[in-house]
This record gives C-alpha cells, sequence and structure tokens, in this order.
C-alpha cells in the first residue's frame, strides 16, 4: 500500500499505480498483495 500512494503522489493513475505496486511485490508471498484491489472508475 505504501507504494500504491507513494505512486498516486508521482502523479500516476490509480491503475497505474496499483499495477507498479503490485509488480514491486511480486516476488513476495501473496498474502502480503493479493488482498487489494481497484473497485470503480479508475482514472
Amino acid at each position: 500500500m505504501t507504494q500504491f500512494y507513494q505512486n498516486l503522489k508521482n502523479g500516476m493513475t490509480k491503475s497505474e499505480a496499483m499495477g507498479q505496486g503490485k509488480l514491486s511485490q511480486i516476488k513476495s508471498h501473496p498474502f502480503f498483495w493479493s488482498p487489494f484491489i481497484l473497485i470503480g472508475a479508475a482514472n
């Protein structure tokens, strides 16, 4: 979540920020990243 909000602060869209945040955690166990989803418009 920290990476997600940092990406938003740096001007990324919600979908870009979520995607980059998940990619930064991809080698971690899914327990740490799988519960985070976007609901609604991503813009």
